[in-house]
């Protein structure tokens, strides 16, 4: 690393963690850094990327369950971190992404309230997303002057082309239903009793993983060949858009 880079402090609880255990024929996944929204540090992308990609190595998993802790989802890449160590914070993202595209079994991501930017993602790209009618995902990157290219990269998967432009551009707030009637949400549960539905739920798709997969295989056909093409595009845009003056102090003003 260059000497003038400052090191990242992986030692601070505030950074977060990620709770990976397996529990019968399921592992379950959860973003543990409540006091930031569950924003994701440099550590955090790749603890993620570690445990979706070794589920598939090991035979007795059927799927994967993200989840998180507290009231929101995620809160997307940590902001400061975006600052001081953006190489490192992209090649975690990028590396997290292509494990989740990679991945060998469904993904089933559990949400309840706020998903921003990066959390977009990740349930972008599950199999599943089962969410509380209270839930919302933001895209809300032009706030600060900064088109989410890396959102817009992985929603094409999903949605038509000028529509992720509108939701990008447009700093849109979906909510639940919003978000189902586009295709970005598979089911929206009652919030008032949320855990033990969105429980009942998972173990729907748990007993039909094979189902599962081989609707995941109809979705990929051609999409999945061109989504990393597009990730490595969203880095160099990402690089151009960090380097104005406007965004930087946009971003500082965010931090205070």
């Amino acid at each position: 690393m260059n000497s003038m880079t400052p090191e990242l402090n992986q030692d601070n609880p505030g950074n977060g963690f990620v709770d990976v255990v397996d529990e019968g024929r399921l592992r379950y996944v959860t973003i543990c850094r409540e006091s930031r929204a569950n924003a994701l540090s440099v550590a955090m992308l790749g603890s993620l990327a570690d445990a979706i990609a070794s589920a598939g190595r090991v035979s007795a998993i059927d799927a994967i369950v993200l989840r998180s802790t507290g009231v929101n989802f995620c809160a997307g890449a940590d902001m400061g971190e975006l600052r001081t160590h953006r190489r490192q914070q992209y090649d975690a993202l990028r590396t997290l992404i292509a494990a989740l595209d990679k991945r060998a079994v469904p993904l089933l991501c559990v949400m309840q309230g706020r998903a921003l930017g990066a959390g977009c993602v990740l349930s972008a790209l599950a199999d599943v997303v089962i969410a509380s009618d209270e839930a919302t995902q933001g895209f809300p990157e032009m706030r600060f002057g900064m088109y989410p290219s890396l959102v817009h990269a992985v929603l094409v998967q999903k949605l038509p082309e000028p529509l992720v432009y509108a939701l990008c551009v447009g700093a849109r707030v979906l909510s639940a239903h919003d978000a189902w009637s586009l295709g970005l949400v598979t089911e929206v549960l009652p919030a008032d009793d949320f855990t033990k539905c969105a429980r009942d739920r998972v173990e729907f798709y748990v007993a039909r993983t094979a189902a599962v997969r081989y609707g995941r295989e109809m979705m990929d056909q051609s999409a999945r060949e061109m989504l990393l093409a597009r990730v490595a595009k969203a880095e160099h845009i990402i690089d151009r858009n960090l380097a104005d003056p406007e965004v930087e102090a946009m971003l500082s003003s965010y931090r205070k």
